[in-house]
């Protein structure tokens, strides 16, 4: 084979030594452009940084430009587009609106993008854009919770469902936070904020919208999250109104709250009254047949010994249940719920956790700091710790070494401690 190459070398290139003489006749010669979306998206991110020519047709599933923000999409594939804005224009030409359901013709370069292969524009121009009319936007991909983060669907249109967390205005557009039962994601619609054309009562409500799938990844190109690009509000629909027909279900119990009946996922019903709260992250309940934690984030919770129904998402930490992402209706008010004693000789981790208790014990050790003091107690049978928080406006409290206390408040076993947050004034 060297033989070979020296022949070939000595007849074409005399004088040359080495053959990487042939690199600039490779450069020069024609490629032909890829024009399936199929064969960008396989390329490795070394091929793809090459700078082959693409030429496709697709339909425009989003599109803001002066955010470098484009998709493109096809009966083969989807990409996401990178145009270069200058000085008002794109593609040499005045500025050139894009929008959904545009069907145009890309001519640009292959790039490796931040995670999928991507169209850039070339190094000595733009990529070229030819609108050729309008089309049909393809058909969304229905997104289930627990397959949401999937690489594949990166750069495809989607469809999405959840309840509606928050809607606040991020760097000049509306972003629609919502959480499907397993984990929160965010709705960024086009163009200048449009909270005012929203529906009304969107928090709260179960949505489902129709976007572009946009993935957030790690510096080893891992897909580590997904936010979702909206073109419009017209792409959001209330499936749900609030969250009254979860309150028309009948109430879970505790017991079926843990059990494998439940389906995660699905917005659950709960009644019980309330034994703690501490606004605006934590809400805890007692159900008729055992402690609940609510996670909120709401600013005012409704007081202790509030009879309550609570909607909202099964979650498991610890192998303890809780709801997330609640809607709260006030039944009526009760008096303030008496804490369970633990009895004598009885062990703390033999509670669940989230009841309000009542338990003695003696001060070994504290720790003081500007937002909380912990206690180090002892009862004759175990040690445990007792938080308190120091938020409140009261004045400091000394609790000398030695000293026996009563403490009221709601229990957690997280490790091998049992560690009480305590209501203020206990």
């Amino acid at each position: 084979m060297e033989a070979f190459f020296n022949l070939f070398r000595q007849s074409f290139f005399p004088g040359l030594c080495c053959c990487l003489c042939f690199l600039p006749v490779l450069r020069g010669l024609e490629v032909e452009p890829i024009t399936s979306l199929r064969r960008l998206r396989a390329m490795s991110p070394a091929e793809a940084a090459q700078g082959l020519p693409i030429d496709v047709t697709g339909v425009i599933t989003y599109s803001e430009v002066g955010r470098n923000i484009t998709f493109i999409q096809n009966e083969d594939g989807a990409a996401y587009v990178n145009i270069l804005v200058k000085d008002g224009k794109i593609s040499g030409r005045p500025w050139q609106k894009l929008n959904a359901g545009d069907r145009v013709r890309l001519r640009g370069v292959s790039a490796p993008g931040g995670f999928a292969p991507s169209i850039w524009y070339p190094s000595d121009g733009n990529v070229n854009i030819t609108r050729l009319g309008k089309a049909p936007l393809p058909e969304p991909m229905r997104l289930f919770p627990t397959v949401i983060v999937d690489p594949p669907l990166d750069n495809y249109r989607v469809e999405v469902t959840g309840v509606v967390t928050a809607v606040q205005e991020v760097e000049g557009r509306t972003v629609v936070s919502i959480n499907d039962g397993f984990d929160s994601y965010d709705l960024l619609i086009k163009g200048p904020p449009v909270t005012e054309r929203l529906p009304a009562d969107l928090i709260g409500s179960r949505i489902r919208a129709q976007g572009v799938f946009g993935s957030l990844t790690n510096d080893n190109r891992e897909l580590v999250h997904a936010r979702f690009f909206i073109p419009s509000v017209e792409d959001i629909e209330v499936v749900e109104q609030g969250a009254n027909s979860v309150f028309q279900k009948d109430p879970v119990s505790y017991e079926a709250l843990t059990s494998y009946q439940v389906v995660t996922g699905e917005r659950l019903h709960l009644r019980g009254i309330g034994t703690a709260a501490f606004p605006p992250t934590q809400l805890f309940l007692r159900l008729e047949d055992g402690p609940l934690e609510v996670r909120t984030n709401q600013k005012t919770l409704p007081p202790v010994g509030t009879f309550l129904g609570v909607a909202g998402y099964r979650g498991i930490e610890n192998g303890w249940p809780y709801l997330h992402t609640v809607a709260l209706r006030v039944d009526s008010q009760k008096a303030e719920p008496e804490p369970f004693s633990l009895p004598a000789g009885a062990r703390l981790s033999d509670l669940r956790h989230g009841e309000l208790i009542s338990i003695e014990g003696i001060v070994q050790d504290t720790l003081v700091s500007p937002q909380r003091s912990i206690l180090l107690l002892e009862n004759g049978f175990e040690r445990f710790t007792a938080e308190l928080s120091t938020l409140s406006g009261q004045a400091e409290t000394s609790w000398p070494v030695g000293s026996q206390v009563r403490i009221t408040g709601i229990f957690r076993l997280p490790d091998l401690d049992g560690i009480f947050g305590v209501k203020p004034g206990k």
